[in-house]
């Protein structure tokens, strides 16, 4: 009865060590997990955006980054913590690289604040960067509109009917629909970069 005793014993210990060397694989798996989306959020946040396209899709990212982040760290207090928790519990000896893991996943969170910040300033400075070249675009359109409404005064001025004459205001006319078109487009494109940057509309 002894023998048995023993034998059940151990096949119960081997067992629990099977099911807290389980726990422990799973927490590893999860933490590394968590720190590769970590990773990627902070990656993400920083990445410095080019055009007015990229800034706003930066802006909404870092705010859908929040919901992320929140699951996160749900997952981090209801999972990972009850399981290193239980672990500790049984006196199961948690390994030096699991605890440096666990101690890494705790501090994500408060390492993302940082990042969060640089993201926001990176976005403020790359929104007035931007507001400055559509100022200046802007300013080249009035130009080119001024530049055109002269063009056609003085073709309205000239009422010549002679071949030669019409011939040449043709090209006049030809000449100041290029450039109206042209003039159409940069319009078009100043108006979605006013719309990304939330700029008021000229």
């Amino acid at each position: 009865a002894y023998e048995v005793k023993t034998h059940l014993v151990k096949i119960v210990d081997r067992l629990r060590m099977k099911l807290l060397d389980t726990v422990a694989q799973d927490n590893r798996e999860h933490m590394h997990k968590m720190g590769g989306e970590y990773q990627e959020i902070v990656n993400t946040l920083v990445t410095d955006p080019t055009d007015a396209a990229e800034l706003k899709a930066l802006q909404e990212y870092a705010v859908k980054s929040m919901d992320d982040l929140s699951r996160l760290l749900d997952e981090y207090l209801g999972e990972v913590y009850e399981r290193v928790k239980f672990l500790l519990d049984q006196e199961f000896k948690v390994n030096r690289e699991d605890l440096n893991l666990f101690y890494t996943t705790y501090s994500w969170p408060n390492q993302v604040k940082t990042f969060m910040a640089k993201s926001t300033d990176l976005q403020n400075n790359r929104k007035r960067d931007l507001e400055l070249v559509v100022e200046g675009q802007q300013e080249h359109l009035s130009r080119e509109i001024a530049s055109l409404e002269r063009k056609v005064e003085k073709l309205c001025e000239q009422g010549s009917t002679a071949p030669a004459d019409v011939q040449n205001i043709y090209k006049k006319i030809q000449n100041i629909k290029e450039n109206l078109d042209e003039a159409e487009a940069e319009a078009e494109s100043i108006g979605e970069k006013e719309v990304l940057l939330e700029i008021p509309s000229t």
